[in-house]
């Protein structure tokens, strides 16, 4: 902590310890769910009388399905491309149930999401939170794609998204000086 975000909310878990600084109150952290299907947190700010609700969520990967781990680069037959088109099935109907869980708990408060949806824009998934009023920062004040992963293709599964109640000012990438893959 440091004196421009003296309040802290924390929340740890299996697959992640969060620390949310704040310069106002943070009033209230709860994981509305986690588990090997990922992770969703919520964390409720007060500032004199406006209020902000914050998830960061990481919701359920490509990668860890159907009972093991299976990534792109193992890929090595007709075989191996079917079991990861079934594993994406997979993945992405449980992120389109997650997704939906997390619109459900939206109050009508100035709310923002952001994390890694493990979704690129346009998705089911992602078309959840758009029919609930919030708006992509990255199309709306960013520059290109913002890609969060470079390969095979550069496209982006890392989102910050923000209601109509909130005025974005502005948005951009930052270094995680190797804090995460992307």
């Amino acid at each position: 902590m440091c004196a421009h975000y003296p309040h802290k909310g924390s929340i740890e878990n299996w697959i992640t310890y969060s620390n949310v600084y704040s310069s106002v109150t943070i009033d209230s952290c709860k994981q509305l769910f986690e588990g090997e299907n990922g992770v969703l947190l919520r964390y409720d700010l007060k500032a004199a009388e406006s209020s902000l609700r914050l998830y960061c969520v990481h919701l359920q990967s490509n990668n860890l399905v159907n009972g093991g781990m299976f990534y792109p680069d193992s890929i090595q037959s007709k075989e191996g491309m079917s079991q990861y088109l079934e594993n994406y099935e997979t993945a992405a109907n449980i992120r389109h149930g997650q997704a939906k869980l997390e619109v459900g708990d939206f109050d009508n408060v100035p709310t923002i999401v952001m994390g890694d949806m493990n979704d690129v824009a346009g998705s089911p998934c992602m078309r959840v939170f758009k029919g609930a009023g919030l708006r992509d920062a990255w199309w709306n004040a960013g520059f290109g794609y913002g890609a969060t992963i470079h390969e095979p293709l550069p496209y982006r599964i890392d989102h910050i998204l923000y209601s109509n109640r909130l005025r974005l000012k502005g948005i951009k990438k930052v270094d995680a000086n190797g804090l995460s893959a992307h």
